[in-house]
């Protein structure tokens, strides 16, 4: 009977363990279920946005205040209302851009402003001495160009003009924040 009783506590106490650790283990099993986003839902929606980037010396370079940022599913665009741009270079105040609504798509590096967009320029002293009025305004980041088509007015320390027909480019410089590429 020692003999037996030697050979049987192991048996029970492996199959005790091997019992326990199948019963944990589907216990603690969770089933994910993927669900589709409703494509025409924000996927994320942010309150109150600003982005800061800075030169290589500490100085302000460009500051992005936003009143609203998001993002829809499957999609590379970020829509930003009331978006405000402040560029800076050396520091020095170079524009500001404001603008109703924004978008900007990550992928072709375009970025639109449609309704009261207000671009300024400022001089050395920080004093405004441009100012470009639209409802529309395209920027190419990566050529670092401008344009609209939409009815404009510009005014400067000697000028002020109106332009009620498409113009073809005017050159702006700007920098609009690219979001790494998800792997």
């Amino acid at each position: 009977m020692k003999r037996f009783s030697s050979l049987l506590f192991p048996l029970v106490l492996s199959l005790l363990l091997g019992g326990t650790g199948f019963w944990l283990n589907r216990a603690t099993e969770i089933d994910i279920e993927t669900t589709k986003l409703d494509p025409a839902k924000p996927q994320y929606t942010m309150f109150q946005v600003q982005a800061q980037r800075f030169d290589a010396a500490g100085r302000l370079q460009d500051n992005l205040n936003a009143t609203q940022a998001w993002q829809l599913p499957e999609s590379r665009k970020i829509y930003f209302s009331r978006p405000d741009i402040k560029v800076w270079e050396n520091g020095k105040k170079q524009y500001d851009l404001i603008a109703d609504k924004g978008v900007y798509d990550m992928d072709s590096k375009q970025a639109d402003f449609t309704q009261n967009v207000q671009i300024l320029k400022y001089n050395e002293a920080g004093q405004t001495t441009a100012m470009m009025n639209s409802d529309y305004l395209s920027i190419d980041t990566a050529n670092q160009s401008a344009k609209t088509l939409a009815d404009d007015v510009f005014r400067n320390a000697a000028a002020h003009g109106e332009s009620a027909q498409p113009t073809p480019k005017k050159r702006v410089k700007t920098v609009i924040y690219d979001v790494p590429k998800p792997n």
